[in-house]
């Protein structure tokens, strides 16, 4: 629905609506009992596009699926008349306009809790955008404090809970991403843990609550179970849905185990925020430029293997090759010393994405194996 469709609202007789939980109608602070359950479905539905119409046709789907009833234009009408009883009261005015495509709920926009919530949210990421953590960290507390529990929970269709109940939910955890990603980037990684520990056991799939549990845990000391909660997220992954961590997790590992500095520290424009490739690292690390050292070989059973490959074939020859002081040994001390160079470009390569011959190339231009004549003099 466009704003173009949307209504300004009349004077409003002091309501009061709630969707973000059991459906809740105030009237002059004092509660509307709105007790039929097809009547709950209309006003949930005219709430949820307030001030703009709603089709008949969409109010005939929330109401009886795809096989209404013979007569349910008639139908739908009446439950709209007895709703207009219920929220004018006695001799009352109430919020619901009928217009020629369907029926519309006339309210002030901060009436609707949902409304209330998408402004806050709102607020928070232009505070998130200018660097003020602190009150998007506010302004997102006071919207996540506007749930009652699960959205529209007495609410009896099936159309309501399948498509719009999961988008509000959606709506809420994207809320709770944000106000935890203010509240890391505040220093505050001891207080989210708990959280964050209950929201990867509920939404297990959901990579972002990992990447903030994982940049928590660092953050606390803790870059074992960091890493450990990589594992997990991988391992869940696979075994759920046959895919790899996304880009944002492997980069946040990548970080980890390189002991990136820029993630202890806390930026108040975002800290937390999603972590892109290439982001922190500074300079971009030209080719050959091999990193210091590494922090773990775990997970790198297979890479390890070639490495002790080149090693071998290296030590193979060396036997072969004859006596210390033979212009061979020299010769192959230099393949051996290149075998080493090659199975730390290796590791190197699948640390950081490329590949090897683009690592050991510029190395060994750079920094050529010394110690015995050119080969042509052998």
């Amino acid at each position: 629905m466009t704003d173009a469709q949307r209504e300004s609202p009349p004077p409003g007789p002091g309501f009061e609506f709630g969707v973000l939980g059991p459906l809740k109608a105030l009237r002059g602070g004092d509660p509307v009992a709105i007790g039929a359950a097809k009547q709950r479905v209309v006003l949930a539905s005219l709430l949820i596009d307030a001030n703009r119409v709603v089709p008949v046709e969409t109010l005939t789907a929330r109401l009886w699926g795809e096989t209404p009833p013979c007569g349910a234009r008639n139908a739908l009408q009446n439950y709209v008349m007895r709703l207009r009883r219920v929220l004018g009261g006695a001799g009352g005015s109430d919020p619901v306009l009928t217009r020629p495509q369907g029926y519309l709920i006339g309210v002030a926009d901060e009436a609707v809790d949902l409304h209330r919530f998408d402004v806050l949210v709102r607020r928070a990421r232009a505070a998130v955008a200018a660097g003020g953590a602190e009150q998007a960290s506010a302004l997102l507390r006071e919207a996540l404090g506007l749930w009652r529990g699960q959205p529209l929970s007495d609410v009896p269709s099936e159309l309501l809970q399948r498509e719009v109940v999961p988008a509000l939910a959606e709506r809420r955890l994207g809320a709770v991403e944000l106000r935890i990603q203010a509240d890391l980037a505040l220093g505050r990684h001891g207080d989210v843990l708990p959280e964050l520990r209950e929201l990867t056991a509920v939404h297990p799939l959901r990579e972002r609550f990992w990447a903030q549990r994982m940049l928590a845990l660092y953050r606390s000391g803790r870059q074992g179970e960091a890493l450990q909660c990589y594992r997990t997220v991988g391992e869940l992954l696979s075994e759920e849905l046959g895919i790899d961590p996304g880009a944002e997790l492997r980069e946040l590992h990548r970080r980890l185990l390189d002991a990136d500095p820029a993630l202890a520290g806390s930026d108040p424009s975002g800290g937390g925020a999603p972590i892109r490739p290439g982001a922190g690292d500074g300079d971009a690390r030209p080719a050959g430029d091999l990193p210091a050292g590494m922090t773990t070989f775990a997970g790198r059973e297979r890479q390890l293997a070639e490495a002790q490959r080149l090693l071998a074939q290296a030590r193979d020859r060396f036997r072969r090759d004859g006596e210390v002081g033979d212009a061979h040994t020299a010769t192959t001390m230099r393949a051996m010393a290149a075998a080493l160079l090659g199975a730390w470009a290796h590791m190197a390569a699948f640390e950081h994405g490329a590949h090897t011959d683009d690592v050991i190339g510029p190395a060994l231009d750079e920094h050529p194996i010394s110690g015995g004549p050119p080969a042509g003099n052998q």
